[in-house]
């Protein structure tokens, strides 16, 4: 039985120069990739890889975003029947989060730990009725950036954060909410680009 050695003749490609190629077109690639620019086609970068998406997916029926005073907003997420539903709350925290994600651009660090933890608490508390019949979490899992971070032994006592932080972020919205993919490609800059 022979091995096949890797350094040998028959293991390398007979021209050197397409491998060559490949490296720099790899290591193009991953600096690309650290440098947060995904390369569409020759001499084409845009900021993300995917169009920004806030439509139905498999437990959400749509996603807006309202913006609020300074740098907040407020994340509503419409959940599908099926979501409120289903015996496995994490899986479809986990779903509406890749949906969010492919929505609101901008999630990073503790901001999207606040997020994803709110989220988490509404999903888990999504039977929950009130005194009218209606669902306490209401029609939509609202998330807010202003919050402040609790546990999940809190849940209920804050109402998934709802009782945390209120005024930080003013008196209200500063603008209707709005589905993200309908013009809009920045948070920050919500008005300005909207088509």
């Amino acid at each position: 039985m022979s091995q096949a050695v890797p350094n040998s003749a028959a293991s390398r490609p007979a021209d050197p120069k397409p491998r060559r190629r490949r490296r720099a077109a790899s290591l193009a690639a991953s600096l690309a990739v650290a440098a947060g620019v995904t390369l569409a086609g020759p001499f084409t970068a845009t900021a993300h890889a995917a169009p920004i998406y806030c439509g139905p997916s498999d437990y959400v029926e749509e996603i807006q975003v309202e913006p609020w005073a300074g740098d907040h907003f407020k994340i509503k997420i419409f959940p599908k029947r099926d979501a409120r539903w289903h015996g496995n709350p994490r899986h479809v925290t986990n779903s509406m989060w890749h949906a969010t994600q492919a929505c609101v651009r901008g999630l990073y660090g503790t901001r999207a730990d606040l997020i994803y933890d709110q989220l988490e608490c509404h999903q888990h508390l999504a039977l929950l009725k009130d005194s009218v019949g209606g669902y306490k979490t209401g029609p939509s899992y609202d998330l807010e950036t202003w919050r402040e971070p609790f546990s999940m032994s809190q849940w209920r006592e804050v109402e998934c954060g709802n009782e945390l932080n209120k005024g930080v972020a003013g008196a209200g919205p500063v603008g209707p909410a709005a589905r993200a993919d309908a013009g809009q490609t920045d948070l920050h800059d919500y008005y300005s680009t909207i088509a």
